[in-house]
């Protein structure tokens, strides 16, 4: 079954520069736990990107490593294809996008800085984007990941992301499944980042996981 790629897209020069209406917000909204890491965004960052009328999804963990059930970013699909072959199935796909403060939003949050000294996080807060795949091999009762990649960049690092993105739709809708199962059955690492890493060399990325800090 051919791959279907969403129309989903994430920008580039985009920013938060709209001020809250309410700015009560900034001294009750919640701004604890800012996600330096991922894309997951606080109360108060949620309020911000509604007044610049950016729309957010609800992203729903099953990680057993977050506390948190969901995330609220903006996020969207990248493949629609589920079962790519037989029994090789897309377990989750994603891309992904926050933006950085400027303009009046910036200059507002500088203002109760003097109140809530952690509004200073904001405003230091990088823009980035990032996309997410994981992918089963799955038949009767065996249970196999072909592939687990995260990578994510830096707003300044647009034109790698979309490269690299179109890099791997094209190897993807190109592999020879099959030959990854059997490389895969054969390496016996217990070593979860040596064997995530080797992995995703096999679709010619050095790195199974790539973060950018927004912090």
């Amino acid at each position: 079954m051919p791959l279907k790629i969403s129309n989903f897209q994430v920008q580039k020069d985009l920013t938060l520069s709209n001020p809250l209406e309410d700015e009560s917000l900034l001294l009750t909204a919640d701004i604890e736990n800012v996600d330096r890491v991922g894309f997951d965004l606080t109360t108060l960052e949620q309020e911000y990107y509604k007044a610049n009328n950016l729309s957010l999804s609800e992203k729903v963990l099953h990680s057993k490593d977050s506390a948190k059930e969901s995330w609220n970013t903006i996020f969207g699909p990248w493949f629609e294809t589920r079962e790519i072959e037989e029994n090789v199935f897309i377990d989750h796909c994603g891309i992904y996008a926050t933006y950085p403060f400027s303009g009046q939003a910036k200059e507002q949050i500088k203002k109760y800085i003097s109140k809530r000294p952690e509004l200073a996080k904001l405003i230091n807060l990088k823009g980035k984007v990032g996309y997410d795949i994981c992918i089963d091999y799955i038949k009767d009762e065996e249970v196999l990941e072909l592939l687990h990649i995260e990578h994510d960049y830096g707003l300044e690092e647009y034109n790698t992301f979309l490269d690299s993105k179109h890099r791997l739709e094209i190897l993807l809708q190109n592999t020879d499944w099959k030959r990854i199962y059997e490389k895969l059955k054969k390496d016996l690492s217990t070593n979860s980042v040596e064997r995530n890493n080797y992995k995703s060399s096999l679709f010619g990325f050095k790195y199974a996981f790539k973060y950018y800090n927004r912090l």
